[in-house]
């Protein structure tokens, strides 16, 4: 498989705190601007969710410590106690189930301690932002231990808007986890709990001069994009949100085999208003509150010796989703408010089984079957000159079968090649005021590439080529009024090549960089309206994204000096087809860098750290709302110093 991940050392380093601050150092992955609403689509290989929808799912699961995150605003976790992000790459129906198309990502939670340990930090930056952090994990008998972590952080804001005198964007939040371990013999159990609270005010800017038209979706400008710091809006942009959860996972060790149990229970509230035409004039508007909550349990048992290893397993997911959304339109003293409700469950059962040939070869070969239930509500209650809409009630099941297949090849210690063929499926849905379900979307991998460590282990390369065929992809487009429409595209296909590759080098000095290509276009797709889009870009999809890093570790007399250079790029992406440049975000490059110092005690750190150094500016994101384009905009220059305190560590 097609693996990068990242060490919760090196997020704490780069004082990175959500997987959003990762996107640019991840191969393959792609996460925009907030399309509203504390959403932050996510991509993987050209295949991206488009906005938080009720109804319908994103294409990348999303998992924190085997709970998978039904919702998409949940991602945006507080990374404040993990130990390692793996992002893998392609089809994942077999392992990690439905609405994996385009790929997962598995968060996980550091384990509590076996020893003590302390961790306190406090940070500071210019656009008035702030951080405070501690941590404190230890044994609390022979068989328990625990950890307690909190974080409390804001941002007064950049960008001004000029209807009002205030900062345009800005951020307060505060999150915790904690973590209660039991180990004794073959018996192992943890239970985690984690919550965050925030209140975000967010800007969009109208950026186009001409009106926008679904019916001519080839018409779309940027002409109003102007200072990216400057807003107008007279409407509140922003939102609180709450997530949070428990899980208790619990695992057995039987000779030649383990037993495992993982229940998670979530929740994730959030409330809203957008400034939806974009200016200081009173003529569209958007409140929302949305509500989730889920309930999922999983059972594995798997084992290994020297001729094979086998996982199989059972899990179930149930979940609730209401939403109340009042679509303004105060020019015509009128309104739409939509009403909605969901309750989705979701079993499936499924077996993955690797035989090796001697110490060289090995065949994997694996399945899943999965039944999705949806029962969907919906109405809208129009005033003024808005009609109302009856309202529906929409059920629907569909069953899925996922194969896939894998052949190794290891010729020495230090190279694996590998092939891969495996089938992806996501849940057909239903989106509010729509009449009928939109169909599930498949998608078939062939992917062939290799692994390279040399005997030092002080270089590595990780390539592969892949081609991706998708059916029923689906599509989400505007209605009007904001209102979002869901449809499928016949057939999409994608070829792509990804490399990436790391040395070290004497006296404590790294590099490391990555090149992903990916060619994701429609091979079939009409609409909406008669345009043929064969040949378009699919959304979200940058066909060439790469990154370089250069670091340092050096023990002098006085303490350990370190640094890092980060440098990102992405080509243009589009967020609709056809492919226009006012739907659109710019390819550009983002430099970042850190350093730091400890002192020789170990116990004190001091960090600088400067994001998007070069102040490289941007359209972000951009979201239809009516005739308007409303954009948002990357953050300016910033720069934050910590001082970290440790002990037993």
């Amino acid at each position: 498989m097609a693996v990068s991940a990242i060490s919760g050392r090196q997020i704490s380093d780069r004082m990175d705190q959500t997987l959003f601050d990762l996107a640019p150092q991840l191969p393959g992955l792609t996460m925009n601007g907030s399309a509203g609403y504390d959403n932050f689509p996510l991509g993987i290989r050209g295949i991206a969710s488009s906005t938080s929808l009720i109804g319908s799912e994103d294409p990348v699961a999303v998992y924190l410590d085997g709970v998978y995150l039904g919702k998409p605003s949940a991602v945006m976790v507080d990374l404040l106690d993990v130990n390692q992000i793996q992002v893998i790459r392609g089809p994942q129906g077999t392992l990690y189930g439905r609405d994996a198309t385009a790929g997962a990502i598995l968060i996980t939670q550091r384990h509590p301690s076996r020893h003590p340990e302390l961790t306190s930090s406090a940070s500071f930056g210019n656009f008035g932002q702030w951080r405070l952090a501690s941590r404190v994990s230890g044994p609390l008998s022979d068989s328990w231990s625990g950890t307690l972590a909190v974080a409390h952080s804001g941002e007064s804001g950049w960008g001004a808007n000029t209807f009002n005198g205030s900062k345009a964007v800005s951020r307060q939040s505060t999150s915790g986890v904690g973590a209660l371990a039991f180990d004794r013999g073959s018996l192992h159990a943890t239970l985690r709990v984690d919550g965050l609270t925030e209140r975000i005010h967010d800007a969009f800017k109208k950026i186009n001069a001409v009106p926008y038209s679904a019916a001519h979706p080839n018409i779309a400008d940027d002409g109003l994009a102007g200072n990216p710091s400057s807003f107008a809006f007279n409407f509140p942009t922003g939102e609180s949100h709450d997530d949070g959860g428990a899980s208790l996972e619990i695992a057995y060790d039987m000779p030649g085999a383990t037993l495992k149990s993982i229940t998670g229970w979530r929740f994730d509230d959030l409330r809203g208003s957008i400034d939806t035409d974009g200016t200081a004039t009173s003529i569209t508007t958007n409140v929302t509150n949305e509500h989730h909550h889920q309930f999922s349990q999983s059972l594995t048992l798997s084992g290994n010796n020297s001729h094979n290893t086998w996982i199989t397993g059972i899990d179930g997911y149930h979940a609730t989703d209401t939403l109340v959304q009042v679509v303004g339109v105060p020019v015509l003293v009128s309104s739409l408010t939509i009403s909605a409700r969901e309750q989705l469950t979701a079993v499936g059962a499924f077996f993955e089984y690797t035989q090796k040939f001697g110490d060289q070869f090995a065949l994997t070969a694996g399945a899943r079957i999965n039944e999705d239930h949806k029962d969907f509500t919906s109405a809208g209650n129009g005033a003024g000159r808005i009609a109302s809409a009856p309202a529906e009630r929409l059920t629907h099941a569909w069953t899925s079968v996922t194969p896939s297949a894998r052949a190794t090849y290891t010729p020495n210690k230090q190279l694996l090649l590998y092939v891969t063929i495996g089938k992806g499926f996501k849940s057909g849905g239903m989106t509010v005021l729509q009449a009928t379900p939109f169909n599930p979307e498949t998608v078939w991998n062939y992917e062939a590439g290799l692994k390279w460590t040399s005997a030092n282990r002080h270089v590595y390369i990780n390539a592969d080529g892949y081609r991706e065929d998708y059916k029923n992809l689906q599509v989400r487009v505007s209605r009007g009024l904001g209102l979002i429409q869901t449809l499928n595209a016949a057939a999409a296909r994608i070829n792509g090549a990804e490399f990436e590759t790391g040395v070290m080098l004497p006296g404590g000095l790294r590099l490391s960089a990555f090149a992903n290509f990916t060619d994701a276009r429609y091979v079939d797709y009409i609409g909406p309206g008669p345009f043929n889009n064969a040949g378009q870009s699919l959304n979200r999809a940058p066909k060439w994204q790469t990154g370089a890093t250069v670091g340092f570790d050096r023990d002098t007399p006085i303490g350990i000096v370190s640094g890092e250079l980060i440098y990102s790029e992405r080509t243009r992406i589009y967020f609709s087809a056809p492919n226009v440049n006012g739907l659109s975000s710019p390819g550009y490059g983002q430099l970042d860098a850190r350093l730091g110092y400890d002192m020789p005690s170990g116990s004190w750190r001091f960090s600088l750290v400067g994001k998007n150094l070069t102040d490289q500016r941007h359209v972000d994101n951009v979201v239809i709302f009516g005739s308007t384009l409303a954009a948002n905009f990357n953050e300016p220059r910033s720069v934050m110093a910590e001082v970290e305190y440790r002990l037993g560590q």
